[in-house]
């Protein structure tokens, strides 16, 4: 849910409309929900390595293998660029008791513009 509530905040689809739906630029998108997702769950209340935790789980059960989207990165690859926002969240919400995702989020994409 928390990836799917990513794009909307985000605002991927408008993103693609205006930059085209090739695989790359989806994938820039999949990847930053998927980036986005702890910074989410940690704001809620939930622990931001749920996100991690699902897809190492998740997505190890369900991984195509060499039929899968390549829309999408690997769940191995996307359990670590989530983990990769871990340290700042958790920094965040020691000092703040939030992870303000507006401020402090790095975008993968320029939302005005293209890549």
């Amino acid at each position: 849910v928390a990836h799917e509530l990513a794009h909307n905040l985000l605002g991927h689809t408008a993103w693609l409309d205006r930059n085209g739906r090739k695989r790359s630029n989806i994938r820039r998108t999949e990847r930053e929900a998927d980036r986005l997702m702890p910074w989410l769950l940690a704001n809620a209340g939930y622990d931001p390595v749920a996100a991690q935790t699902f897809m190492e789980e998740w997505g190890s059960r369900h991984d195509g293998g060499l039929l899968r989207n390549r829309s999408h990165d690997g769940w191995d690859e996307r359990a670590e660029v989530i983990a990769a926002e871990l340290p700042q969240i958790r920094a965040l919400m020691a000092e703040h008791g939030k992870a303000d995702w507006r401020t402090h989020f790095s975008r993968g994409i320029d939302p005005q513009a293209g890549l």
